[in-house]
């Protein structure tokens, strides 16, 4: 029907019959690879190089543990004693990725933890490429898993050796070209 109508004149309403052409689907779903607080599920069972899809910073965080701890190694204040600046060491970004994702409203996205904080033997894990891309690993397992749309690897920003991001973002780029 036509709505009540105050101005003479010719209207035209326009009946669709058809359904909508384009259905509503997430554009953008984004899958992060990287390394995580905790690497094992409430049964035991590991979580490396496995897809996990989360909805929000908390299912991140009851999943995966939060961000490691950082470090400051300088600190400098005035001679009031106020702060001015300092140094942090933040040796893995996935986490605070994944916060700031969802602070700019991200919905949606798959989290592969690539290992833990630390290994076994103490001390600090490295960020090495073959635990992005080795066989069976976490590029191989989100390449099974059709929804993702987008490959991150925040930690991959700490490496040193320059030829170890080079081979993951090649790695990345050859497998979105195949799939």
């Amino acid at each position: 029907m036509l709505p009540n109508l105050n101005v003479p004149g010719v209207y035209v309403q326009e009946i669709t019959t058809l359904p909508p052409s384009v259905a509503a689907v997430p554009t953008a779903i984004p899958a992060f690879l990287g390394y995580t607080e905790i690497t094992t599920d409430s049964n035991g069972d590991s979580l490396v190089d496995r897809p996990v899809r989360i909805s929000s910073q908390k299912d991140y965080e009851a999943i995966f543990g939060f961000g490691p701890e950082l470090a400051v190694t300088e600190a400098e204040l005035d001679a009031n004693g106020n702060f001015i600046r300092s140094d942090l060491q933040v040796r893995f970004h996935l986490y605070n990725a994944i916060r700031l994702f969802y602070a700019n409203g991200g919905g949606e996205a798959y989290i592969i933890s690539t290992g833990g904080y630390s290994y076994t033997g103490g001390g600090d894990a490295e960020i090495v490429a073959a635990d992005f891309t080795g066989a069976g690993r976490a590029l191989d397992a989100i390449s099974r898993v059709d929804e993702p749309t987008l490959l991150l690897f925040p930690d991959m920003a700490a490496v040193t050796d320059p030829a170890d991001l080079a081979s993951v973002q090649q790695a990345a780029l050859l497998q979105c070209g195949n799939l």
